[in-house]
């Protein structure tokens, strides 16, 4: 694949505070996104290979990589010519979808790879598609609508003109930005050079955990929560941390911290921009603690409702960003960063503002997954979509049956 020299026209932008601390662990462990989409309706592999060009020419971040030079920061490289990686396979009934994407959250994206691949699961009336983005350049509402405008195209209809390449984070935040570090960097080994990122996969390192709650359930917690003064989110975290807690000899003994990352589009005014646009909440609860169920959902939605503005979404970053005035060496940042991880992180997409009927063809679910934190911890993500709530957890140890014990918990608590 040809390389870049880095020139006006190359270098887009320096990777913001968020991204460049992904980038940094990522290059320990993956830190790949999957968004898995069942499709019904007629589709051939042409109109698959057309739809994903056309949403790669809508899409600038479609067409760049990652670049890292010594003393400066690393930054978004315009890619052009080159087509997104797609994979279309028949249907297997001897491998799960869960298997799939087990093995696509294991790969992570090279150093001249783009930042996004495709795989479609096809059949002549139905299929399953799978989007594994590098959570550098995306977060999962990103991948949503980037599916959104796939099957947009896939049925037919034109996307526009392309759209700018959306500013970094810290950019929309208010805060300063620059392409170079600020402190001289310790003396280390690692940088002096380019980093090459090899594309590792690690078999069946993680386990993956998928439950559904259907409409009518979610519509009574939907109901319930309101009753209570919280949130779905806030009730289906804490049915998950109690859960855990009931479960799991080390959640017993010792203090949970669970993170909830909060999506700024809205604060921003953003739109559907493409990019990383969270914060992360977090909800500690002490070793041997018990609350009542509904107080611990109240004190989820208070913390995450802590967060929702610009001043204190920008205020989260003050430890990150002076962290990163120094050129940082990615094992250190990786282990920094296992030290630090949370017990459990839980992802809420909440009802998903896309259409689910494109011309002929029918959106069925949206399942987003990612890995975060250290083995231990437990990556839990949830999306609604006509109703259909769809949990999946992904950790390298994994609470037997979580959540399916936190989907009885919860309704327990709607009588």
């Amino acid at each position: 694949m040809p390389r870049f020299e880095l020139g006006v026209e190359t270098k887009l932008r320096a990777l913001g505070t968020f991204e460049e601390y992904i980038w940094l662990v990522e290059q320990k462990t993956p830190r790949t996104i999957v968004v898995a989409a069942e499709l019904q309706g007629p589709t051939t592999i042409d109109g698959w290979r057309t739809a994903l060009n056309a949403v790669q020419a809508q899409h600038p971040i479609l067409s760049t990589r990652i670049r890292k030079r010594p003393g400066f920061r690393p930054y978004f490289e315009a890619a052009p010519g080159i087509d997104l990686p797609l994979q279309v396979l028949s249907f297997d009934s001897t491998k799960s979808l869960l298997d799939y994407c087990s093995k696509e959250l294991e790969t992570a994206f090279a150093e001249d790879d783009l930042l996004l691949r495709a795989i479609v699961l096809h059949g002549k009336h139905r299929s399953t598609l799978l989007l594994a983005a590098d959570h550098v350049a995306f977060d999962g509402r990103s991948v949503v609508y980037v599916i959104r405008d796939l099957i947009r195209s896939l049925a037919g209809e034109a996307l526009g003109k392309q759209k700018p390449l959306s500013p970094s984070h810290d950019e929309l935040l208010g805060l300063p930005t620059s392409d170079i570090y600020s402190t001289p960097s310790a003396p280390y080994s690692g940088l002096s050079e380019s980093i090459e990122l090899p594309v590792t996969q690690v078999a069946g390192k993680h386990q993956l955990e998928q439950i559904w709650l259907e409409p009518p359930a979610v519509a009574a917690i939907t109901q319930r929560a309101r009753q209570e003064q919280t949130t779905v989110h806030g009730a289906l975290t804490a049915a998950i941390l109690l859960t855990g807690r009931a479960k799991s000899p080390r959640w017993a003994e010792t203090a949970i911290r669970c993170a909830s990352p909060i999506d700024n589009r809205e604060i921003l005014g953003v739109g559907d921009n493409l990019g990383l646009l969270l914060t992360l909440a977090y909800t500690e609860l002490e070793s041997a603690e018990l609350p009542n169920f509904w107080h611990l959902a109240r004190q989820v939605r208070s913390d995450v409702s802590a967060l929702g503005n610009v001043q204190a979404a920008a205020r989260s970053f003050a430890t990150l960003r002076e962290t990163l005035t120094t050129e940082m060496d990615p094992g250190r940042m990786a282990d920094a960063a296992r030290q630090r991880a949370q017990t459990l992180m839980v992802t809420n997409y909440g009802r998903l503002k896309i259409p689910s009927e494109y011309g002929p063809l029918h959106l069925l679910f949206i399942s987003p997954m990612v890995t975060s934190g250290a083995p231990h911890t437990q990556t839990v993500s949830l999306a609604t979509l006509n109703g259909l709530l769809c949990m999946t957890n992904v950790s390298a140890e994994p609470i037997p049956d979580l959540l399916a014990g936190a989907r009885n918990l919860v309704i327990s608590q709607l009588c």
